[in-house]
């Protein structure tokens, strides 16, 4: 098993290093644009107070914490953790002008911060490329403050079990991107070749992925373990309940008082 997480690592990082300068127009193609609505939904169902402060897991090239100080008026701080420092880069230059914007090269199963010290925690996706899921939400208790909320962010593995497709093509403004995907019943895992190809015959970029899926029931009970109550779910950003047609989970809990 072991041998098995540090090979994810290896994985995981390699591809996130090879296509963090076009991650951007990978989330739009993948999308069709509609990820940046996702986004905002996503804070506005944080509903954050001002005077707070967030850690965004996972956090990319930094767009959900924009949103985050953009509904507190700037009168807050957010820190955005990614293990990638190329991602990092990326979103230090889009929002170099913002100061109380912090970012952190760190795993999300070991956060450099003390115990109680965030109001909010988000993971938008990310959790699906954790090498331990259980040791991450663990952290994600430890650095909220007794009442402090979580949201995640996943796919529905009950419904793309129901949906899947092997191979399909999306085309975007100036590029079109091709997925080839299999699915590892043993482990849980989708696995995934994505090829962006430029339709001015520039040179192609290849991803490959491979997340682990979970059911609403394994995330509940994953979360309740370390001590995160989970209150409710929707099963898309027009505030649908979810069921197993839904596509994705965005799950809100809070950090036991107790």
């Amino acid at each position: 098993m072991q041998t098995y997480r540090n090979n994810k690592e290896k994985v995981v990082s390699k591809v996130f290093i090879d296509v963090f300068e076009k991650y951007d127009i990978m989330n739009d193609l993948m999308s069709l644009g509609i990820h940046r609505l996702w986004k905002k939904t996503f804070i506005d169902w944080l509903n954050p107070s001002k005077n707070t402060k967030l850690i965004d897991v996972a956090s990319g090239t930094g767009d959900i914490a924009k949103l985050f100080l953009e509904k507190i008026d700037y009168r807050g701080n957010v820190c955005c953790v990614d293990e990638n420092e190329g991602m990092l880069n990326i979103s230090k230059k889009k929002f170099a002008q913002i100061n109380n914007m912090e970012w952190w090269c760190n795993k999300a199963e070991k956060l450099p911060f003390k115990d109680n010290e965030f109001d909010y925690y988000t993971i938008s996706f990310g959790i699906r490329n954790v090498s331990n899921v259980n040791i991450a939400l663990d952290e994600a208790f430890r650095v909220l403050k007794p009442g402090g909320k979580f949201l995640l962010d996943v796919l529905n593995k009950e419904w793309l079990m129901a949906h899947f497709e092997e191979r399909f093509w999306k085309q975007g403004e100036k590029a079109k991107l091709l997925n080839e995907m299999d699915f590892d019943y043993e482990r849980g895992r989708l696995n995934t070749k994505r090829f962006l190809i430029p339709d001015d015959g520039g040179e192609w970029t290849e991803l490959y992925s491979s997340i682990r899926l979970y059911t609403l029931a394994e995330m509940i009970r994953m979360m309740r373990l370390v001590g995160i109550v989970f209150q409710e779910v929707y099963g898309d950003y027009t505030g649908e309940p979810y069921n197993l047609e839904k596509f994705r989970m965005i799950i809100i809990g809070e950090k036991c008082v107790n």
